[in-house]
Formats: structure tokens, C-alpha cells, sequence
């Protein structure tokens, strides 16, 4: 007598993505929190106290060379919550240049101290037109 013929396995079923989530009628795209307060936004405070310029691309594109800035720029050393982040001047697979640093953290939360990733990118407005 013939062994018996096995059957094929059958493929994993495809994954159904999951339902879109009704949007609230409330959400007209602002920061507003649950109890209607508005979330903090996030500020920065230059060193010159100004805003940066419209059309700081336009001006910073021609204001260096990659090897000029690889010659000049030194390492960034940011503060966050007193741990201190250190990173050399690079360029981005982007094209632009800059500096990145990150890790892991302490913060101080109350009377705990929890740790926390930190990432930080800064990319000079308009390098990544500068010439080699």
C-alpha cells in the first residue's frame, strides 16, 4: 500500500493592518492637552539673543568649504540636566554638516534619578550646498 500523500503547509496568513483611529472632534491640529491647557512649547535662547535671519540658507551656502569647516570647527559640549555630552564636527550622509552627540543619561526627577536617551543633532543651515 502507497504511504499516504502529506498536504502542503499552509501559508501564514497575510497580517491585516490595523484600523485607522477615529479622529477626535477636537483635533483641529493644535497642541491642546485633555484638560484644554496647551502643551509647553519648546524655546531657544541664542547666544546673540537674535533670531536667525530669513534666507539663511540662501547666505550660509556660500560662506564656507567642507575642508574649511572640517579645519575650524571644534567638538560640541552640551549641558543636559549636568550630564555633559561631548561630539566632534561631521558631515551627515545627507551632504550637510554639523555635529551629533547622544547616550544614555541621568535626570532628575523629584527625589529619583532616572535615566533617559538623549540624542542631539545640529546641522549648519545651508552646508549642504558648500564645496568640497
Amino acid at each position: 500500500k502507497p504511504a499516504p500523500r502529506k498536504r502542503a503547509a499552509a501559508a501564514p496568513a497575510a497580517k491585516k493592518a490595523a484600523p485607522k483611529k477615529a479622529k477626535k472632534e477636537d483635533d483641529d491640529g493644535d497642541d491642546d492637552e485633555e484638560d484644554g491647557e496647551p502643551k509647553p512649547k519648546a524655546t531657544v535662547k541664542t547666544l546673540s539673543g537674535k533670531e536667525a535671519p530669513k534666507g539663511a540658507k540662501a547666505e550660509q551656502s556660500r560662506s564656507l568649504t567642507t575642508h574649511k569647516f572640517e579645519t575650524l570647527a571644534g567638538d560640541m559640549t552640551v549641558d543636559v540636566f549636568g550630564n555633559i555630552l561631548t561630539g566632534p564636527a561631521r558631515s551627515f550622509k545627507s551632504g550637510n554638516r554639523g555635529w551629533w552627540a547622544g547616550g544614555k543619561i541621568e535626570v532628575p526627577i523629584g527625589k529619583k534619578t532616572l535615566w533617559a536617551q538623549v540624542g542631539i543633532n545640529v546641522t549648519i543651515i545651508g552646508s549642504k550646498e558648500w564645496l568640497d
